[in-house]
């Protein structure tokens, strides 16, 4: 599939009064425990045993760079310290200036405790034949997500009856298309991925028909993906990754019970 081992970006920075992080009394989100081990360990055990990446690079605020040495002294990776406050853009553009210029980067997330061999590679399969400079790992909740658990509470972008999308903090990006224009553009739209309206009244900026279409739920993919490549000024595509699971990362504590009960499930599954 790919001609040597990936280049690999965890993000980790802390959100200043994060409400799970307060709940556990613990400084990062990273360290809340699901079934006795960090969620930050689950996702590196998971990148460990896929064997498709270099050692990860963990992006943390600069006051806390003692804090992952401290805890993290099994595994073997990189810290990239940021300045307080940083966004988790800036962990990814600093991160992508500091690799080789023609070289790819895999990014996810350190509260994704459901990252398994089979999703890296269910998404790197869908990287590998894609022309796109970035592509955003997303799961169509009308697909089997909202049957499967219908608990859980998330953010749907709806762009027809039978597609709606929710991101799944992954991403393959290229390095070659860096600008301050792509900064922008991805700011903007990052800040507004939770709320669907001011997400699309940025993209109605480039697009008022296609504002339209998304606002009456009449689009498709295809022409999403055409959408937002034009706002970022790069080729972007929104990939469809099967596993509904991959979407399902440790924002509230309702979500950490779900990803307990879906670990606990596996491990009966495996027990037999």
């Amino acid at each position: 599939m790919f001609s040597g081992k990936i280049n690999c970006l965890i993000l980790a920075g802390q959100r200043s009064g994060d409400p799970l992080s307060e709940y556990f009394h613990l400084p990062n989100k990273a360290f809340i425990p699901l079934l006795g081990k960090p969620l930050i360990e689950w996702v590196l055990d998971a990148l460990d045993q896929s064997n498709c990446f270099r050692a990860p690079i963990i992006s943390v605020s600069s006051s806390q760079e003692n804090l992952f040495v401290e805890k993290l002294k099994d595994h073997e990776y990189k810290l990239l310290s940021l300045p307080e406050n940083s966004s988790r853009l800036d962990g990814v553009f600093r991160c992508l200036k500091s690799i080789d210029s023609d070289e790819h980067l895999f990014i996810t997330t350190s509260d994704n405790p459901l990252l398994t061999v089979e999703i890296i590679d269910s998404f790197l399969n869908i990287c590998s034949r894609s022309q796109a400079d970035l592509i955003v790992g997303t799961v169509n909740g009308q697909a089997g997500l909202i049957q499967k658990y219908p608990e859980m509470r998330r953010t749907w972008h709806k762009l027809n009856k039978d597609i709606w999308l929710s991101g799944a903090n992954l991403f393959y990006w290229s390095p070659k298309k860096l600008s301050s224009q792509n900064y922008e553009a991805l700011s903007r739209l990052e800040r507004q991925r939770k709320s669907p309206l001011a997400f699309a009244q940025i993209i109605a900026q480039v697009n008022l028909l296609f504002f339209c279409k998304l606002f009456l739920q009449q689009t498709s993919l295809k022409e999403c993906n055409k959408v937002i490549s034009q706002t970022l000024g790069i080729q972007t595509e929104l990939a469809l990754i099967p596993s509904p699971e991959a979407c399902i990362d440790v924002d509230k504590l309702g979500d950490l019970e779900i990803a307990e009960q879906i670990m606990m499930e596996k491990n009966q599954i495996n027990s037999l």
